[in-house]
């Protein structure tokens, strides 16, 4: 005899329940980003020009060596990326030697106070602001999640009668409880703090903090988009 097929369709509460779920599987996943900032509102911000960047200070942290000189290259390259018309302090300083007629370099190795207050004094004819960073958190932390349960459809085959007496074969869906294990996950923790100072004055005119976490993350790309972030927004105030 012919083998009769059925599927029985799922149900409203189900669904609801289905999204339910994935909502909070989602939710376990998301990637969690916050920042504050101030901007000084009578400062003329398109009138800026030439940046100097100085080094991102990795002091606070763990980070050396190779790492730090990777990452602070990448924040050099993010502020490329995002068109901040940048000056190095390097660049800054050898056109400061010429200007002054003495190399600046040597000096700051001899006498760092009298490099400073050469430095300080002519930094306006090269640049309009500076920019200074300093990464205030960069770890990873093992992160406990405890046991959780979510209900699925699992399709089961099952003998009837139909109306006439006979045995034939259906397929059905129920909703059962899947229980998943506790389990532990690695979770990076970034913050970054960056502060923009008028070349003249020394006063500062914008800064940010920003901080993000994420799953399963080995934190360079995060590090970046931060670096990107702030790079991105700040030149839609200078152009």
């Amino acid at each position: 005899r012919m083998v009769k097929m059925k599927k029985v369709s799922l149900g409203k509460s189900f669904r609801i329940v289905l999204m339910a779920c994935l909502l909070l599987m989602a939710m376990m996943q998301a990637v969690s980003a916050e920042k504050v900032e101030y901007k000084d509102k009578n400062y003329n911000f398109k009138a800026i020009k030439n940046v100097l960047l100085y080094d991102m200070d990795f002091s606070d942290t763990n980070i050396e060596g190779v790492r730090e000189r990777s990452l602070g290259g990448m924040y050099e390259e993010k502020a490329m990326q995002e068109k901040i018309p940048v000056i190095t302090p390097e660049a800054v300083i050898r056109k400061m030697s010429l200007a002054q007629g003495q190399d600046l370099e040597i000096l700051a190795q001899k006498d760092s106070e009298a490099f400073n207050d050469i430095f300080d004094k002519n930094l306006k004819d090269y640049a309009d602001v500076y920019i200074d960073a300093k990464v205030l958190q960069y770890e990873t932390k093992s992160i406990y999640h405890p046991e959780y349960t979510t209900w699925e459809t699992k399709t089961v085959n099952k003998n009837v009668r139909d109306s006439k007496g006979n045995w034939v074969k259906v397929e059905d869906e129920i909703v059962v409880p899947v229980v998943h294990p506790a389990y532990y996950s690695s979770v990076v923790y970034e913050k970054i703090e960056f502060h923009v100072h008028d070349a003249v004055t020394g006063e500062e005119i914008y800064s940010r903090q920003e901080w993000r976490d994420r799953d399963n993350d080995d934190g360079v790309n995060m590090f970046g988009r931060i670096c990107s972030s702030f790079f991105k927004d700040f030149y839609k105030m200078i152009k």
